[in-house]
């Protein structure tokens, strides 16, 4: 299974720190970039990478186990 783009694009960018001011049309810009020390913006810190969360494989068995019960 492959990692989610959204997951990735939201945990590389901070509304307030990397929001563009130019504004084309009606469309912003999002700075999505991996950020590294020195990146910080208007005072928001650079913030720890988030990790990616996984399913143990005994959770997994139990969810496709009671898929039916969850209506899945």
């Amino acid at each position: 299974m492959m990692d989610s783009p959204l997951f990735h694009w939201l945990a590389h960018m901070s509304p307030e720190r990397d929001r563009s001011l130019t504004i084309c049309g009606r469309r912003t810009a999002f700075d999505s970039t991996p950020k590294m020390p020195g990146d910080e913006v208007r005072g928001y810190p650079v913030r720890a990478w988030p990790p990616i969360l996984r399913m143990s494989e005994d959770v997994r068995r139990t969810v496709d186990r009671r898929a039916p019960e969850y209506g899945l």
